[in-house]
Formats: C-alpha cells, sequence, structure tokens
C-alpha cells in the first residue's frame, strides 16, 4: 500500500499511540485515573520505544544477510521442475526488517520475488511477507525458531488458483551451518482420493557467495 505524506497511513503506529497518550492527558479525569495505578506517561513512552527497538531476535534474521545462490525445485506434477537462481538479503528501516530479492526462473520464464522478514516484539513471534511475478497477492507467514535455533518453522495461509481459495502453507528453514541451509514448502493440496493433504511442492537449498 502506498503511503500518501499528511495520511494517517504515514504514521508508526506507536506515533499514534503517543499522539493519542499527549491529547489524553489535557483530560484531568483522565490524568488523575493514571495516577491511581496505570501505566504513566513516561512509561508508556518507554514501553514504546523499548518495543520499537531491534533485539536479538533480528540479529539471529542477521545470518542471511548477503547474496546466496539458490538450487530451486517445484512439485507440479510426480517430478520436480529443477532451476536456480540468486537471493539478496540487506536490512532496512534501522535493522528492523529484512529485505530479500530473489530472482530466477520457472519453466524457462523470468522469475522475480521479495520478502520482508522480521521479527514482532509486541507478538513475539518471527513473520515473513512475500510477493512476487507468479500472482498480484501476498503470502504472510508467522513462525517459531527451533529450541536449538537449527530451524524456523512458518505456518500460514495462501491463495491456490486451482482450488480458488486460500490453504494451509508451512515452510521449514533448517540450517546445515552458518553459510547453508534449506527451505521447504508445503500447501494443503486434493490427493488422489480428492481430500487435502499436505503436499511437498517448493524446496530450496541456498549456499552462500
Amino acid at each position: 500500500m502506498m503511503r500518501v505524506p499528511g495520511s494517517r497511513a504515514a504514521f508508526p503506529a506507536f506515533l499514534v499511540s503517543i499522539i493519542v497518550l499527549v491529547i489524553a492527558c489535557g483530560n484531568p479525569a483522565w490524568c488523575q485515573e493514571k495516577a491511581s495505578g496505570q501505566p504513566s506517561e513516561e512509561e508508556m513512552m518507554k514501553q514504546m520505544m523499548e518495543l520499537a527497538a531491534p533485539d536479538q531476535h533480528h540479529k539471529e534474521l542477521g545470518r542471511l544477510v548477503g547474496s546466496w545462490k539458490t538450487t530451486n525445485k517445484m512439485w507440479m506434477g510426480p517430478e520436480p521442475v529443477v532451476s536456480s537462481g540468486t537471493s539478496t538479503y540487506e536490512w532496512i528501516l534501522g535493522g528492523r526488517y529484512l529485505q530479500s530479492k530473489h530472482v530466477g526462473e520457472w519453466s524457462g520464464m523470468p522469475f522475480e520475488g521479495m520478502g520482508i522478514d522480521g521479527y514482532d516484539k509486541a507478538k513475539k513471534e518471527y513473520f515473513s511477507i512475500w510477493l512476487d511475478t507468479m500472482g498480484t497477492g501476498m503470502m504472510k507467514m508467522t513462525g517459531q525458531p527451533s529450541a536449538d535455533g537449527k530451524a524456523m518453522a512458518y505456518t500460514g495461509t495462501s491463495f491456490d488458483p486451482a482450488q480458488g481459495r486460500d490453504v494451509g502453507v508451512r515452510e521449514d528453514v533448517v540450517w546445515a551451518n552458518d553459510r547453508s541451509y534449506t527451505f521447504t514448502m508445503y500447501m494443503q493440496m486434493p490427493g488422489a482420493d480428492g481430500k487435502l493433504q499436505e503436499t511437498k511442492v517448493l524446496e530450496i537449498v541456498a549456499v552462500k557467495q
């Protein structure tokens, strides 16, 4: 969505909250209520600033920064279509979000995609947003890391044109080491009996350049 200068959409959510807080402080009754155990203006400001600052979770995403060579397998039938590509990751907005750009091909056609990855400190979850040239929609996933930090598991939904609706999606990212990882995507697809079942549709092996 384009942010129009001067519109409310141009303001970060925490700035909107601060403005509301300042206005409310002009109400003596509200301020008296704040004095009776509710967070003070200073405490609210501190909390908002803490939520806005990158932390260790963002640092963990930093291992993706750089350029990667990818080997891709996509299943549209019994045998996968194999292709190669490149991915580049870089920090944006002061290290709060990781932006990625992906270039390759699919069935002989040029392919481009981009993603935004981050960690929502308020919700305490990782998220991944994806857009590409194979559609005009957006896919958003949320996830959590494994206990040993060597894998990430994401879940969400994606629109499947063949089924005409959103379907469940699961993604796994497994690190072999700091210079190599495997990304696998599964979707709810109709099986031989017509019933939906989790099906492997994509595998990407990435090696850092």
